[in-house]
């Protein structure tokens, strides 16, 4: 008896791979061997099947270096460079991976500088994640994955997680937005405190002072561990930038992140009643951002703009309920008697 089935690629692994804070780390010749995939498979010529192999990193951007792409492989990136796609040819694909480097974000790091946990508390490694298809199994991918472990080059703390610019509006009293993470990372250093003067510790200033009071920066790091939070607070009524420096210390060594937060003026609202529009079952909203409300106890169909002009667009229907707009700027609305009723919008 003969068994007839689906043969799968599969994934070449060549197990975690170690690198140094801000230092690629090169799939060299050491582990030609060990990346890649397999399409254990042929077409009708017993050609090798073509695949498509995907190498994704979370905390780092992936290359492949300078070198042009062997004859019949395409390589596509993925945002931000933290994923590649190749396919083509099993054989030339790892000829190219010669070229294929990893190098982990500005200040990321997961490890001390021998390899081992961070005195902060385990932080989990980076991972390639690794996925193949072929024509054969285009929707169902054999996956894997490999650890990234990169270590420290010293003892000074680190804060890992991201710190991107910041955009608030201003409030009319004092606004306390949400919280931001910060992840710390030390080496030899174990306990911080937060908000603290001496020793070990985490800071927080402002160089914008009227619009992030010092007070509030004095009191804003929260959290333990190696997951702490900032909390900024800004004033009411101002407008403005800050840049936010946050300061890791661990008595000896320490290093400043700095980040800018924008507090700009807020929407205008329209808070007043709106009229007319008595027993409104829904409302919608139009391409110029005017709302679009059901009058369901008088029978019509009402425009109302931010500022709480009302106009009425259609009358005379008989206990209509439910309104949208479709892609032909139409109304459509169904009625209890009648089908469903499309009319042109008023422009």
């Amino acid at each position: 008896m003969i068994r007839v089935g689906t043969l799968y690629p599969s994934l070449l692994n060549p197990g975690t791979q170690s690198t140094t804070i801000a230092t690629r780390l090169p799939f060299s010749s050491t582990y030609y061997s060990q990346l890649g995939a397999i399409s254990n498979d042929t077409d009708s010529n017993n050609n090798p099947l073509p695949i498509t192999l995907t190498l994704a990193a979370k905390y780092g951007t992936v290359d492949l270096g300078s070198g042009a792409a062997p004859a019949g492989v395409t390589s596509t990136f993925g945002p931000g460079n933290r994923s590649v796609t190749l396919t083509g040819n099993e054989t030339a694909i790892k000829t190219y991976l010669l070229n294929y480097g990893y190098t982990p974000d500005a200040g990321y790091v997961n490890a001390n500088t021998t390899g081992g946990a961070l005195a902060t508390g385990a932080v989990a490694p980076d991972v390639l994640s690794m996925s193949v298809t072929t024509a054969n199994n285009p929707t169902n991918p054999v996956t894997g994955s490999l650890n990234l472990v990169v270590r420290a080059s010293d003892n000074k703390p680190y804060i890992t997680s991201a710190l991107p610019e910041q955009t608030y509006y201003a409030e009319p009293g004092v606004a306390t937005e949400t919280a931001i993470t910060l992840t710390l990372a030390d080496a030899d250093t174990q306990v911080f405190t937060n908000n603290g003067s001496t020793g070990a510790r985490i800071t927080a200033t402002s160089d914008n002072p009227n619009l992030i009071l010092p007070a509030d920066l004095a009191t804003a790091i929260g959290g333990s561990g190696n997951s702490r939070t900032l909390t900024l607070k800004h004033q009411p009524n101002i407008t403005g930038s800050a840049n936010v420096s946050v300061t890791v210390n661990d008595g000896t060594n320490q290093n400043v992140y700095t980040f800018k937060v924008n507090v700009v003026p807020g929407p205008s609202y329209y808070w007043g009643t709106l009229t007319n529009t008595a027993g409104s079952s829904q409302i919608t909203y139009d391409s110029n951002g005017d709302l679009i409300a059901l009058d369901y106890t008088n029978g019509a169909v009402r425009r109302i703009t931010p500022q709480g002009a009302s106009t009425l667009l259609k009358s005379g229907f008989t206990t209509p309920y439910g309104v949208a707009i479709d892609a032909n700027k139409n109304f459509m609305f169904p009625m209890v008697i009648t089908a469903s009723r499309r009319f042109p919008t008023i422009h």
